[in-house]
């Protein structure tokens, strides 16, 4: 679901290989990663929201989620959208040299 949100919303200036090379089960081990996970971030808030709430442009996905998944995703978001979270993203970019959000 994470690549399909990612075709779909990747923004001009944003190499979409880049992003979708973080699918890949390796996540942060370098500044790379850091900088793929900074810019994949929306991406992130907008699957766990397809997984809570559902979405007509996603409907192959809307289905087959239990409760425990939706908790899940919940936890998920809420520490994806706390302020703590987003301020280390803007506060470690100049660090990293990132381009964030």
């Amino acid at each position: 679901m994470l690549k399909k949100i990612i075709e779909k919303r990747s923004q001009i200036g944003i190499k979409q290989q880049s992003l979708l090379n973080v699918c890949v089960p390796r996540w942060v081990e370098n500044i790379d990663g850091w900088q793929r996970f900074s810019q994949y971030h929306p991406f992130l808030i907008e699957m766990d929201e397809v997984i809570i709430y559902g979405n007509s442009e996603f409907e192959s996905y809307n289905d087959g989620w239990n409760a425990e998944d939706k908790k899940n995703s919940v936890a998920h978001l809420k520490a994806l959208e706390s302020f703590e979270f987003v301020y280390s993203l803007l506060f470690l970019g100049p660090f990293f040299k990132l381009k964030v959000l």
